[in-house]
């Protein structure tokens, strides 16, 4: 039941996304204004869905991953030269 659920909203989401886009090409005369409107729309609703999202810490966690990544490295390399 919730498949079909997230289905029917995914598929609200996109027939309002390809509305808007084909209002806007039917409109030439306020197509700049719509286009606006839609990308702050847009960006507004990314950074609603974002906002908890702590940046650094997975700035941090990749860091630490990538340190860990060139350490192995440089073992395996120490390993085969020797």
């Amino acid at each position: 039941m919730r498949k079909w659920f997230y289905g029917l909203i995914f598929a609200i989401k996109f027939l309002g996304l390809y509305g808007m886009l084909y209002l806007i090409l039917l409109s030439e005369d306020n197509a700049l204004l719509m286009g606006s409107l839609l990308i702050f729309v847009v960006l507004a609703m990314v950074m609603l869905v974002t906002r908890n999202t702590d940046w650094y810490a997975l700035g941090e966690n990749m860091e630490s991953k990538l340190k860990v990544s060139n350490y192995e490295q440089s073992e395996e390399n120490n390993d085969k030269t020797s």
